[in-house]
C-alpha cells in the first residue's frame, strides 16, 4: 500500500521548541509487539478502510488538549486548571500510550510523545524512570522503534523519528532517519527543510544550503532555514538550471 505524505506536518518546531540535553536516552530490552490485536487496532494511520475505526481512537484519546499539554506542557493558566482536573500528566502519557498502540504509526502523536518525555527526563530523570514504571507507557524511543516496524515505508514517522532525535542531541541519529525520509518520498518538503536546519548545526553548510534549495523549490513556506543560513553568512541563491535537469 502506498503511503500518504502529509507536508508542513511539524511545522517551525525546531525552530520554536527548545532542545534537551544531549545522551538522555532509555533502552528498554521489549519494546512491545506492534502488532499486538489483543486491544483496539493495530490501526495503520492511512488505511483508507479504517477512517472510522482512527477517527474514534483519535477522537476520544488524541484530543487537541492531550496534543497541547505533551508539547507544550502546563504553560497556560487554562491547561493548568484542566490539567487539575483530569489528573495530571500522567492522563496524557496514558491517552498517548493508547493512541500508539491502536496507532502506532500515527506520526503527531508519536512527536508529542517524544517530547513530552524529552521534557519530562530533562526536569528529573529518575522521577521519569518511576513514573514510566508505575504509568506502564513506554519510552519514546521504543514506540519510534515500533512504528517504523509497523509501518516502514512511513516518510513522516521517520521526519517525526528525526526530530526527536535532533532534539534529544543525536545528530547522528537524526541524519540516519531524514535521510530514510528522503529516500522514501525524495519530494518530500519538509523532510529536506529539516535535514537542512540539521545540517546547520552540524555546521555542514553545503548540505544545509543544497536542502534548503530543495525544500523551497518544493514549495515549502517557511523562512527559517535560509534565516539561519543567512545569519551565517553562507546563503545563496541557487544557481539556475535548465529545466528538466535534476536540483542541484
Amino acid at each position: 500500500m502506498k503511503i500518504r505524505t502529509v507536508f508542513i506536518f511539524f511545522v517551525g518546531v525546531l525552530v520554536v521548541l527548545p532542545r534537551f540535553a544531549a545522551g538522555q536516552e532509555v533502552l528498554e530490552i521489549n519494546c512491545g509487539d506492534p502488532y499486538d490485536s489483543s486491544g483496539v487496532g493495530p490501526y495503520n494511520h492511512y488505511d483508507p478502510m479504517l477512517v472510522r475505526e482512527i477517527e474514534l481512537v483519535v477522537t476520544h484519546h488524541f484530543t487537541p488538549y492531550m496534543e497541547e499539554m505533551a508539547i507544550n506542557g502546563s504553560t497556560l493558566r487554562r491547561a493548568v486548571i484542566q490539567e487539575e482536573r483530569v489528573g495530571g500528566l500522567a492522563l496524557v502519557a496514558g491517552n498517548l500510550d493508547y493512541t500508539l498502540r491502536a496507532i502506532p504509526n500515527h506520526a503527531r502523536a508519536l512527536y508529542a510523545m517524544g517530547v513530552w518525555q524529552l521534557r519530562e527526563r530533562d526536569k528529573d530523570m529518575q522521577g521519569f524512570l518511576s513514573a514510566q514504571a508505575d504509568g506502564g507507557f513506554k519510552s519514546a524511543e521504543c514506540y519510534f522503534k515500533r512504528a517504523i516496524m509497523f509501518a516502514p515505508e512511513d516518510a513522516q514517522v521517520r521526519v517525526a523519528y528525526a526530530i526527536f532525535r535532533h532534539k534529544q542531541g543525536r545528530l547522528d541519529l537524526a541524519e540516519e532517519q531524514y535521510l530514510e525520509a528522503i529516500s522514501l518520498v525524495p519530494n518530500n518538503p519538509e523532510a529536506h527543510y529539516s535535514i537542512g536546519l540539521l545540517y546547520v548545526d552540524m555546521e555542514d553548510f553545503d548540505s544545509a544550503r543544497k536542502h534548503a534549495w530543495r525544500a523551497y523549490e518544493l514549495g515549502y513556506p517557511l523562512p527559517g532555514l535560509r534565516n539561519a543560513l543567512q545569519r551565517r553568512g553562507v546563503w545563496r541563491e541557487p544557481p539556475p538550471r535548465e529545466t528538466g535537469e535534476p536540483a542541484p
